[in-house]
């Protein structure tokens, strides 16, 4: 865990077990910025940017995650 002022990186080690329905396998690094954990795409650049929704092209999705 690196900690640069009010940026914590993260990086998990996820155990392999049963894939279950996604074959896609869970993010392994993670960064907290201002109560927020954004993801890593697998090109390793920061999620940080609204998205399309999967369910409603016309709404756009934050692909990160707020502390309440």
């Amino acid at each position: 865990m690196n900690i640069l002022g009010n940026l914590t990186l993260l990086q998990v080690g996820i155990l392999e077990l049963g894939e279950g329905q996604s074959r896609n396998k869970p993010a392994q690094k993670f960064l907290i910025k201002n109560n927020k954990l954004f993801t890593f795409d697998k090109e390793g650049k920061i999620q940080n940017e609204k998205m399309q929704s999967v369910t409603n092209a016309n709404v756009l999705s934050k692909p990160w995650f707020e502390k309440k």
